[in-house]
């Protein structure tokens, strides 16, 4: 009887055994088929494969030169590999977008967002570019005998250079320099460096300087120089026609200020004043 049980329960484990195989095997091949088939979709299939794709938005920046740059960030950082074997038309491979760091080599742009259009195939990148508020221009001083230096007392042969610059104050692309009023320029008689995707304020004071800008434009005041004479002290001289010098201040804006300059204007003595003084916040002086 005990030979019976033996014999029966050998009979079931190897049935078990046998079970177990055959699942295995089956999950094997389950797992086979849907690799294959998946990396087919991903890798051959037209599903995820763009025939087309558009760049809009540029106006200053060449469509061949942002799609060199899209190829290169393209294949940069992990699955790198990967990546190449997808290749450019395969929409997987393709982020939202891109911006920062990841645009250092076309400073003219500020962004570039991605659209994956999986029903027509299209892979529709929208470029923002940076929008000039003004030129930055690195100026030089003239000593008692005629040596050019700058602001640290660095001889120099020559002024380092213009630059535009957008509304983030980040320097974009060479300029001319230049003058008129149609055109915000201001001298910096005070920093020495400044480079492509420099910034031509630090500390936030962007705002404030385009506030001044707003200002100036919204009194009518022909603006003769715009100056930065001391980047340390943090304000600006502007120097008008058949009018008095004006200080600004770039720790707060600018914007009460226009308030005082237009009632100042209509008085007959405005264009004999030496200065008016917005330097102390909430303050204006004026002699």
């Amino acid at each position: 009887m005990a030979k019976d049980i033996d014999y029966l329960s050998e009979i079931h484990r190897r049935k078990r055994k046998r079970r177990f195989y055959f699942s295995l095997v089956a999950a094997l091949v389950i797992v086979y088929f849907v690799t294959v088939v998946s990396a087919w979709v991903i890798l051959k299939s037209p599903v995820f494969s763009a025939t087309s794709i558009e760049i809009t938005g540029n106006s200053t920046v060449a469509t061949d030169d942002i799609r060199l740059l899209l190829y290169s960030r393209l294949l940069a950082g992990p699955w790198r590999g990967l990546k190449a074997l997808l290749g450019f038309r395969n929409m997987l491979i393709w982020p939202p977008g891109f911006s920062g760091a990841d645009l250092i080599f076309l400073p003219p742009l500020k962004s570039l967002s991605i659209k994956k259009d999986y029903r027509n195939h299209r892979v529709l990148v929208a470029v923002l570019e940076r929008k000039p508020e003004g030129i930055w221009c690195l100026q030089t001083q003239t000593d008692a005998d005629g040596t050019l230096t700058d602001a640290e007392g660095s001889l120099r042969k020559s002024a380092s250079g213009c630059w535009w610059f957008d509304d983030e104050g980040v320097v974009f692309r060479k300029a001319l320099n230049t003058s008129g009023s149609l055109i915000r320029i201001v001298h910096d008689y005070s920093q020495s460096k400044l480079g492509l995707n420099s910034k031509v304020l630090g500390g936030g004071f962007m705002p404030s300087l385009l506030s001044v800008f707003r200002v100036l434009e919204s009194s009518g005041l022909g603006v003769k120089e715009i100056r930065l004479n001391d980047i340390s002290l943090q304000e600006l001289e502007v120097s008008t026609y058949d009018g008095p010098k004006i200080y600004f201040s770039l720790r707060f804006p600018a914007d009460n200020d226009l308030a005082v300059i237009e009632s100042l204007m209509p008085k007959s003595g405005f264009k004999t004043l030496e200065y008016i003084d917005f330097r102390v916040e909430n303050r204006a002086y004026y002699k």
